[in-house]
């Protein structure tokens, strides 16, 4: 396209150029499902650093985004995910009210009775943690009906163990032992695993068999390794420990035990286990009979209670504050939304706009092609007439040069004919006995034998045959320049069709001696002997 073309759609392009800019600065890809779920993996990330207030303003966009988009799966997810920042809070009633409404969605997905098996579960452990296990047992129950026929779930595992964890926590140790039993086979979940086999050996102290428990205790704790779990090894290295310091207790090998218990207080996070860590050291020791050291954990117990009680508090003031962030986070995310609508109409406007430039700028061009194209065919219709034009010339000249090679080749054929009928008359007359010596017989057979001397017509050839092919001669002294003029003219007989023994018969020798000479031309010319020479000259006569 030339200048004077490409300067009408610079407008377009302008115009163009503002929409795109538009379309870029509105995040018009901030909404897709990739988004939403890279939202809810930096939740996580934020939640296990502590930073709740962060935590839930990420999840806040991500609840608006899967919203608009009715992504159920992503909303269950969302919404364990708050209630989980609130129930580390010690909010439980705001983290219960999350926990259903996770629940209250299942019902819009594909498989609602699988997907509710996670909110049923986390609300079973809610209630759990609260010491309401009559309610976490039913819905533990609830949750584990959801996925009891997946024998190699995770989910199905884990909910048997917080079952587990909950019958023995009411004395009821027999039901323990048939949900683990019922679950007994390995998952992928490393931890989950793990946690079996930790209510497992419970479950064995409860029923008090000891040694059992043991073995199986000590085995955990040298086994183990959860690789970059760094915070879920260190809470189970504090469950191992604890068994192992009830096991000792329960040996009445107290010294054992509380060297246990001291390890379990060492590597504990969360102020509740210190608490019944410290509440155990307090026992021992008074079973020692050292009351100082029991009274030292005694007042140790009841300051980390008061931390805790100072923790709640603390929790009750940022729950409050998170739910603040997170809606000041929502009405920003629907402000930013709106922005981004008025800037979708904007957008759609200047497309519009630029669709109808775009179509009178091309209406203008096509015309003005169209009569270009007009001018351009005019011209290709008399190149294409001259071309026709000479093409019928270079036919004419090439039948002209046909019919010129017929009548040289038709004369040479009755020239080597004339000369060999002649020879024949010769030689008939050489063998007759009767005429053989007689001189004035001789003397006529002389005279008759100097027809046979073709030099001249053979110039004569050869003069003709240059004028009617000039190209093919000047071809031939260019590529082989070491061909003498009788060689040439041989291959001009050559070109002409005619035989080995036509050319013997028109140039006076044997055959042989023909023969002899197409082979010297052809080493002369470094051509093979399996090539034809008549090919070969056609090639450059063409």
């Amino acid at each position: 396209m030339n200048i004077s073309k490409a300067k009408y759609l610079i407008p377009f392009l302008f115009f163009f150029a503002i929409a795109v800019s538009y379309a870029q600065n509105s995040q018009f890809s901030g909404n897709t499902r990739e988004v939403c779920e890279q939202l809810i993996k930096e939740s996580i990330e934020e939640t296990n650093a502590n930073n709740y207030a962060a935590a839930m303003k990420k999840l806040g966009q991500a609840e608006l985004i899967a919203e608009q988009n009715q992504w159920s799966d992503l909303l269950i997810d969302i919404y364990l995910d708050m209630g989980n920042v609130f129930l580390y809070l010690s909010d439980s009633g705001q983290a219960l009210d999350y926990y259903r409404k996770s629940l209250n969605i299942t019902e819009h997905t594909a498989d609602p009775k699988r997907s509710s098996a996670r909110p049923l579960a986390n609300i079973a452990l809610l209630y759990q943690t609260e010491g309401k296990h009559r309610e976490a047992s039913n819905y533990n129950s609830k949750a584990y009906e959801m996925v009891k026929n997946d024998k190699k779930s995770s989910l199905r595992k884990h909910i048997a163990c917080n079952m587990a964890s909950n019958y023995l926590k009411t004395g009821q140790v027999q039901k323990a032992f048939d949900i683990l039993n019922e679950t007994q086979e390995e998952v992928e979940d490393v931890q989950v695993n793990f946690l079996w086999n930790l209510n497992y050996a419970k479950a064995l102290l409860a029923d008090k068999q000891i040694e059992k428990a043991q073995n199986l205790a000590e085995r955990l704790y040298a086994e183990l390794d959860l690789g970059d779990q760094k915070d879920y090894g260190s809470k189970c290295h504090v469950c191992i420990v604890e068994i192992i310091s009830q096991i000792y207790t329960e040996l009445n090998e107290t010294d054992k035990a509380i060297d246990y218990a001291k390890d379990a207080l060492l590597h504990s996070v969360e102020l509740k286990d210190k608490a019944d860590i410290l509440q155990e050291l307090s026992t021992l020791y008074q079973k020692k009979g050292d009351l100082i050291r029991a009274l030292q954990y005694k007042d140790s117990l009841l300051m980390t209670k008061d931390s805790i009680s100072v923790r709640n508090s603390k929790g009750q003031y940022e729950a409050n504050k998170v739910k603040l962030g997170l809606q000041e986070s929502q009405n920003e995310f629907k402000s930013k939304e709106k922005q981004q609508s008025t800037e979708r109409i904007i957008f759609i406007l200047l497309i519009l706009l630029s669709v109808v430039l775009f179509f009178s700028i091309y209406r203008g061009l096509k015309n003005r092609m169209y009569r270009q194209q007009q001018q351009v065919l005019v011209k290709n219709l008399e190149l294409e007439k001259e071309k026709k034009e000479h093409l019928l010339a270079e036919e004419q000249l090439k039948n002209e040069i046909a019919d010129k090679n017929r009548e040289l080749s038709a004369k040479a054929i009755y020239l080597s004919g004339r000369n060999e009928l002649i020879q024949d008359i010769i030689t008939s007359l050489e063998n007759h006995n009767k005429i053989t010596g007689d001189k004035e017989t001789a003397q006529q057979i002389n005279i008759i034998r100097n027809f046979l001397r073709t030099d001249d017509h053979q110039d004569d050839f050869v003069y003709h045959f240059e004028s009617v092919n000039p190209n093919f001669l000047k071809r031939l002294k260019e590529l082989h320049p070491q061909l003498t003029s009788n060689d040439i003219r041989f291959l001009c007989y050559i070109f002409m069709n005619l035989s080995l023994k036509e050319i013997s018969m028109f140039l006076n020798i044997t055959y042989n001696a023909c023969e002899k000479r197409n082979r010297r031309i052809k080493e002369k010319m470094n051509l093979d002997k399996e090539t034809s020479l008549y090919d070969y000259v056609l090639q450059i006569g063409g």
